[in-house]
């Protein structure tokens, strides 16, 4: 994980250091002031100066794999669904690149009254993020997405049965570093909208701890968790 992070943040020092590369070293005047034959909403968006702000949400799916490795109560992997909302703000620092903090918000709620169980679930996260868009000539923009930044996740899970050996009450507490790259798609709605599609591949890697009552056991443990997720999202530019 750390040869990741060191990679990720070497990438956005060369692409801050070294912008006269081919995609950086068309006219910027001609950018803000295209010409009528190219005059595209994605053409005077992405160009040094604008601020970017969006936010994006799962199709309804983040699938992927949880391991949990722990002394106590062994090795388990989960297969889960979630659903989160990840607001961001960027600024194109040069043509074609935006950087900015990013955050991240998921929670559930899951009550089964029936069988008296009950399950919650809340995590956030935050960094940055660099998104570098394509110019294709068209109100088209596919873009390369990359976050780093550090998660918290806390869950609950409670049953109150009749029978006291039958009864659940946890609490599990888990935090580390989030990395995350992916490609999208940016459609430019008009001068001032686009409707973003972002496929991204993430990575969490970090520590936690788990705690149970009845019987009273804690155990500390590492965890390791990836996922790719779709998702769709808009964004303002002005």
């Amino acid at each position: 994980m750390k040869r990741l992070l060191i990679i990720s943040f070497i990438i956005l020092a060369c692409l801050i250091v070294f912008p006269n590369t081919p995609a950086f070293s068309q006219d910027q005047e001609q950018a803000s002031h295209p010409s009528s034959d190219k005059n595209l909403p994605s053409k005077i968006l992405i160009s040094q100066g604008t601020w970017i702000i969006g936010a994006g949400t799962s199709l309804g799916f983040s699938s992927g794999s949880t391991i949990l490795d722990t002394d106590h109560f062994g090795k388990e992997t989960n297969n889960y669904v979630d659903f989160s909302i990840t607001p961001f703000v960027g600024y194109f620092v040069f043509k074609g690149l935006e950087i900015g903090p990013v955050i991240g918000i998921s929670a559930s709620d899951d009550n089964d009254k029936k069988n008296k169980d009950h399950a919650t679930d809340v995590a956030y996260s935050f960094g940055i993020h660099g998104r570098y868009y394509i110019d294709m000539d068209s109100i088209v923009s596919p873009f390369f997405r990359l976050s780093i930044g550090y998660f918290n996740e806390q869950a609950t899970h409670k049953v109150d049965a009749d029978l006291e050996e039958d009864r659940i009450d946890s609490t599990m507490n888990i935090s580390g570093t989030a990395f995350a790259p992916g490609f999208g798609v940016a459609i430019f709605l008009n001068p001032h909208i686009s409707l973003d599609f972002l496929l991204s591949y993430v990575i969490l890697d970090g520590n936690g701890q788990v705690v149970v009552k009845n019987p009273d056991a804690t155990e500390d443990f590492k965890y390791n968790d990836s996922s790719f997720n779709a998702s769709v999202g808009i964004s303002g530019y002005f």
